[in-house]
């Protein structure tokens, strides 16, 4: 399930979350992999995901009041 995270406005690169999720398939077949393909607002250039560890972080000008 995806829950509402907030987080404080500002440029500061910070952490947001880490996305966890497991496959029960094996080998290759249970490797998963994070990307972000749509965000609202201009938030494609405000957040950044690492493929491997799911670290979700931003990377842009987060402004008071918006929404992504």
């Amino acid at each position: 399930s995806i829950l509402p995270i907030t987080v404080q406005a500002g440029d500061a690169r910070r952490k947001v979350a880490t996305i966890k999720a497991v496959d029960k398939d094996e080998g290759q077949n249970a490797m998963v992999t994070y990307s972000i393909y749509h965000v609202s607002n201009n938030g494609m250039n405000k957040f950044k995901i690492d493929p491997i560890t799911g670290l979700l972080e931003t990377v842009g000008t987060l402004n008071a009041g918006d929404q992504y």
